[in-house]
């Protein structure tokens, strides 16, 4: 028998969990103490994923991007699942595993500092070390918001998971937003926009329905893309899967 989710009640933009207090902001500079733990999500955002793990109920997961730790130890404590691996480019951090260890979150974590979520041959070393032959239930990509990066861990992970298994893409839609987004000069002005993935999943949905049978697409900010039924071989790419009558996709 499994326990229900614990929700927590988020005041003031924070909350309290296994004794420890969350701190939801959308500040990059802010870091997670031995006191506190940031979370780099909305409050809005921890509810549409409340609805997500009640549809999909992920017990194997993985996610790009774990910054401060908010995710994992969020996640972990809870909802009611086997493993939430973490990969992130950024150093190890002994606070972070500290609040792991102190919350009683070692057996459900595993964190991998100093990994590309676009190193191939590292990120299938950690899938393959710490779930073997067993399908991914839910990957989170909310590391570089890069195309080039997030389209690398796309094609890396998604075949991993199991059908109906579901891939999360977040903020995808910053080459839109307003203010320094839109000023020459302003941050990631000159790079593709992560728009792009979404155009490329959308096209391979609709080029092979059983291989990503749904794509659900919000705010801006959030995509879900399902895995169908279909076998995926190995070296998968979106190139290889769209078929667009031989006209190639442009970068905006």
């Amino acid at each position: 028998m499994t326990s229900e989710p614990r929700r927590p009640v988020i005041s003031n933009g924070s909350f309290t969990l296994n004794g420890t207090r969350f701190i939801l902001t959308q500040d990059p500079a802010s870091r997670t103490t031995p006191d506190s733990v940031v979370f780099l999500k909305t409050a809005e955002m921890l509810a549409l994923y409340d609805q997500l793990f009640e549809r999909v109920a992920p017990r194997r997961i993985v996610e790009f991007g774990i910054f401060e730790g908010g995710s994992p130890l969020y996640f972990a404590a809870t909802k009611d699942i086997d493993l939430f691996v973490g990969i992130d480019l950024r150093p190890r951090s002994e606070i972070v595993l500290g609040h792991v260890k102190s919350m009683g979150l070692s057996e459900k974590i595993s964190l991998h500092y100093g990994v590309s979520q676009g190193d191939r041959a590292a990120v299938e070393a950690v899938l393959d070390a710490e779930f073997g032959s067993n399908p991914l239930d839910m990957v989170i990509d909310d590391a570089s918001h890069q195309l080039a990066l997030s389209r690398a861990s796309f094609e890396i992970a998604f075949p991993r998971l199991r059908p109906g298994g579901v891939y999360v893409l977040e903020d995808w839609g910053w080459a839109h937003w307003a203010g320094a987004f839109q000023q020459a000069g302003g941050q990631w002005h000159d790079m593709p926009a992560l728009t792009t993935l979404v155009f490329e999943v959308t096209m391979a949905m609709a080029s092979n329905p059983r291989l990503i049978s749904k794509v659900e697409i919000g705010s801006g900010s959030w995509l879900f893309i399902t895995r169908g039924e279909d076998p995926i071989p190995l070296g998968f790419s979106l190139a290889g899967t769209i078929r667009n009558r031989g006209k190639a996709l442009p970068e905006i």
